[in-house]
């Protein structure tokens, strides 16, 4: 899509459609209206005095242009009260925008930069707001020229009606536009089927972020390497499955390497049946968004290429199916982990900690980071207890919990956190190794953390429960159904 900021002189120029914020306390349109041509006014005015337009938030009312304009449709969004006013609002707002002109079958747009002031962070939000909420995966379906999905809008100006001052929003909106892009190859990640998006097409797609920076580098460890190793638990998994795995390592670098960096690990199951403990039929589809922590570490360095952040940041990726099959992990069997550590399995659908296991102490021995964030499709029960409204956060630090809770409500991504207690930690003790991989009924979110909690040493560390919010099957405001790239956004406002 095609981004620009124009100033308050640009009113007068507007194509295609105009997209105007209405407050619910506004009784009369702003001044800034009055640069439109006269019909344009004129229309906007009876629109607030006519049809009691209020501004209720998310409410829209869409107008037909006048004939004499280049305007074809202008269209009021309620932006609710100033008191509610945040980012995840204008980024709320400008998706519900979008969706509203998509049968439209306009090319471009213009939509008038929200709030009271000149604020970058809005001018952000609402170009994220507006291109996430466009996602579509259609790669696989048969061509229809004449889909209304065809004609999309291709071109979007943001107004600053306060004034004609651009710079520090054409700023803001192209870190906006890298965030949307970034959540958006994310998406797709997320979206391929299982026989595309393997452990090796994961790889590929690393190597094509590491190839557009020379601050990125990559490293593709085999199963050969990974016995090497002696990744057990990671091997464990993979066993199941005649997909090869694949530890994927990117590093960026954009700080002195005497500082120690950021590592950023993320879940890549590729798809997921549950092994041997077999998963039920009903909705096992949507097993290939097992790898979204994957998808959001890879998201992220691709974001990383173009924003030049002055951290060190190594992101760690261990990809691999979980099949059943005769030589697969069973209910019963022991693994060593590269830390040593020995885990009994229980159930073989409580895979993905397994795999970060090996991946988290890898990362605490061969990089000490300073800090440890994992992000896991990891547990049906933080569904339950969360649904899709947000992420749970666990963490052995709780000036990172904060930091990193603080991020969520500005970039939308909200967390949740959840108490990492010593009874936790009882209910995954074994008789026979040093844990097992499940701690029974209750607390399953809580357990699986406890799990990982033991490969972390004493590494700051926060794990991220994305399981509720990785994929949508309803649309919500800027997400349509499907997958929603979550973590990408969160971890960029983080690291920024």
């Amino acid at each position: 899509m095609k981004l620009s900021v124009r100033g308050k002189s640009a009113l007068s120029a507007v194509e295609g459609a105009l997209i105007i914020g209405v407050f619910e306390e506004d009784e009369n349109l702003p001044g800034w209206v009055n640069r439109f041509p006269d019909k344009i006014h004129s229309l906007l005015q009876n629109a607030v005095n006519e049809d009691n337009y209020k501004g209720t938030f998310g409410k829209t009312l869409l107008l037909r242009g006048s004939a004499k304009s280049k305007i074809r449709k202008i269209l009021l969004i309620g932006l609710g009260k100033r008191d509610d006013w945040s980012e995840e609002q204008a980024r709320r707002a400008a998706g519900k925008s979008r969706t509203a002109l998509k049968s439209a079958r306009i090319k471009k747009a213009a939509m008038t930069l929200f709030g009271s002031v000149a604020d970058p962070a809005i001018a952000k939000a609402q170009v994220e707001g507006f291109m996430l909420s466009g996602y579509t995966f259609n790669k696989y379906k048969s061509e229809n020229a004449e889909n209304n999905d065809s004609i999309d809008i291709s071109s979007l100006d943001i107004l600053n009606v306060f004034g004609e001052k651009t710079a520090p929003l054409k700023r803001a909106v192209k870190l906006g536009r890298i965030i949307a892009d970034s959540a958006i190859l994310a998406r797709d990640l997320q979206a391929e089927p299982g026989s595309t998006a393997t452990p090796t097409y994961l790889a590929a797609q690393a190597r094509k972020i590491a190839s557009s920076s020379s601050r990125i580098r990559v490293k593709i460890f085999d199963k050969n390497k990974l016995k090497k190793l002696k990744m057990g638990a990671f091997l464990g998994v993979s066993k199941g499955s005649q997909e090869p795995p694949k530890f994927i390592i990117l590093e960026y670098r954009g700080a002195s390497p005497k500082r120690k960096p950021i590592a950023i690990v993320g879940k890549g199951i590729t798809f997921d049946s549950g092994g041997i403990s077999l998963k039920p039929g009903a909705a096992m589809e949507e097993m290939k968004y097992d790898m979204s922590g994957a998808a959001a570490v890879l998201g992220v360095f691709r974001a990383l290429s173009e924003l030049k952040l002055n951290e060190n940041i190594v992101g760690l990726i261990p990809a691999t199916e979980n099949l059943p099959s005769g030589t697969a992990l069973k209910p019963g069997d022991i693994v060593k982990t590269y830390s040593g550590k020995t885990i009994e399995i229980i159930n073989t659908d409580a895979e993905g900690r397994l795999v970060l296991a090996d991946a988290l102490a890898y990362a605490v021995k061969i990089y000490e980071p300073s800090q440890i964030i994992d992000l896991a499709t990891l547990t049906g029960s933080v569904v339950v207890a969360l649904s899709s409204h947000a992420s749970a956060i666990i963490s052995n630090d709780s000036d990172l919990t904060k930091k990193l809770i603080d991020a969520g409500e500005s970039s939308g991504e909200r967390l949740w956190e959840l108490p990492l207690w010593d009874p936790f930690r009882d209910q995954i003790k074994s008789d026979f190794a040093d844990m097992k991989n499940i701690g029974g009924k209750g607390g399953g979110a809580v357990t699986a953390a406890a799990l990982l909690e033991k490969f972390v040493g004493d590494t700051p560390w926060a794990h991220l429960d994305i399981a509720g919010t990785a994929y949508l099957s309803s649309s919500l405001d800027y997400s349509p159904i499907g997958p929603t790239g979550v973590g990408v956004r969160l971890l960029l406002e983080y690291l920024s």
